[in-house]
């Protein structure tokens, strides 16, 4: 895993939760770590929601001053750019959509690992033809490409086993066809996952919290 991270995906993919999760087990393990909110298309469900677990991790939440506000800014938080040249930080980069994405495209990043958070559940990302066309957009927005794919099937709190190993096939194929690999899978933490199929093993897993955020 690069030093910086930046986590992007459409609406309802649980880049959130995913990004929450990361920056707490990054602090518990003793790396000075810092969640950067860049999600300025959903006020609803954002990592700035999750700044008192944030802390009690140990992990720094940097982002808007209008967070939880009724405006809405449309520029990186203060203090981005320094984070970015920390070389002792874990960086994590909470994206929200095209619009999240081209700001961040302003800034030209490089050296970081970009990985796009799918959960095929979700409406617009129910075939893989939508989820590479999504891929397009936010690449295209964001001035950089996808160097890895966070599998995240779930149906919120009615995750069971099944669900997620019902969409483990495509979402090997969605790898296959984006020329990606999965570098993630993730697991609601209540949930009592394995793989389903003999000698299949799966990517890191990062078994969720998501008391800390259900939807991303």
């Amino acid at each position: 895993m690069n030093r910086v991270v930046i986590l992007a995906g459409h609406y309802g993919s649980g880049k959130t939760t995913v990004a929450v999760n990361l920056a707490c087990r990054s602090a518990q393990s003793g790396k000075p770590t810092v969640l950067v909110d860049l999600d300025v298309v959903n006020p609803y469900f954002r990592s700035a929601d999750s700044r008192k677990a944030l802390e009690a991790a140990g992990a720094e939440l940097v982002s808007s001053n209008f967070v939880n506000s009724n405006v809405e800014s449309v520029w990186l938080p203060a203090g981005f750019v320094e984070h970015l040249e920390d070389d002792n930080e874990q960086v994590f980069v909470d994206v929200g959509g095209d619009d999240g994405a081209t700001v961040l495209g302003r800034y030209g990043i490089k050296d970081c690992d970009f990985w796009m958070v799918v959960n095929p559940y979700r409406p617009l990302s129910a075939e893989i033809r939508m989820i590479l066309e999504l891929r397009k957009e936010m690449e295209a927005a964001a001035g950089l490409r996808f160097t890895g794919i966070v599998s995240n099937p779930n149906l919120g709190r009615e995750t069971m086993p099944a669900t997620i190993a019902a969409k483990l096939p495509m979402m090997k194929a969605l790898a296959h066809a984006a020329g990606l690999p999965i570098v993630l899978s993730c697991v609601p933490e209540a949930v009592p996952f394995q793989a389903p199929l003999p000698g299949e093993k799966l990517p890191l897993t990062l078994y969720t919290k998501e008391a800390w955020s259900i939807y991303g």
